[in-house]
């Protein structure tokens, strides 16, 4: 797998992930349902969890996708195939980095080609090409993180000349530096209620 970089301007805000691993990136979280989909192709998300920021999703393709830690794939593959998905954080200086994994429905095109295009906080935008190997097999994580401190209004990916996507799965964001991380609400339910138990031991 290889990237390339193509901007309109020559300051880059958003770059390739050079800390990916083949199955992840580090730091992120991933997005959650709280209901599944079904054929759908305009509704939200929260990081996290259910109780993490929105982020609202958009695809070019109605998608299904079961609820909790949410994977999409084509509702309707032949006659509708999954072709781009694009993701707005309703709050856009919170995430500084993006990343997912996937794969592409089989192809006879060659090199396969994922754009993942971006819009930062700070007025910049770009379009990341990754060069898939392979079709109909999972693809490496690919990612974007802020090299200047910028963060995410807008992410959208795309696959490109013309192959579709059989699966977009494991997408993550990652809170810019400073942003505190919800707690997630398994956690925060287990701490108010220790809360409650240390008051009534101390009106004991």
């Amino acid at each position: 797998m290889t990237a390339a970089l193509s901007l309109g301007h020559a300051h880059a805000s958003f770059i390739v992930d050079a800390a990916c691993k083949p199955n992840s990136c580090p730091g992120g979280q991933q997005i959650f349902l709280d209901n599944a989909v079904k054929g759908e192709s305009d509704f939200f998300v929260t990081v996290g969890g259910h109780s993490g920021p929105r982020v609202d999703i958009l695809t070019v393709g109605p998608v299904d996708s079961a609820a909790g830690f949410a994977n999409f794939s084509p509702s309707d593959p032949v006659n509708a195939p999954l072709v781009s998905i694009t993701f707005t954080p309703v709050d856009g200086e919170l995430f500084s980095d993006f990343d997912f994994r996937g794969q592409i429905e089989p192809t006879m095109v060659s090199p396969i080609t994922v754009n993942v295009h971006w819009v930062g906080a700070l007025g910049d935008s770009g379009t990341i090409p990754f060069t898939i190997s392979k079709a109909n097999e999972d693809f490496h994580a690919l990612g974007i993180i802020s090299e200047d401190g910028d963060t995410l209004t807008s992410v959208q990916i795309t696959a490109a000349n013309p192959p579709s996507f059989k699966e977009v799965k494991q997408i993550e964001f990652s809170f810019g530096e400073g942003t505190p991380v919800p707690e997630p609400a398994s956690l925060a339910l287990l701490g108010f209620g220790l809360l409650g138990l240390i008051g009534l031991r101390s009106r004991r």
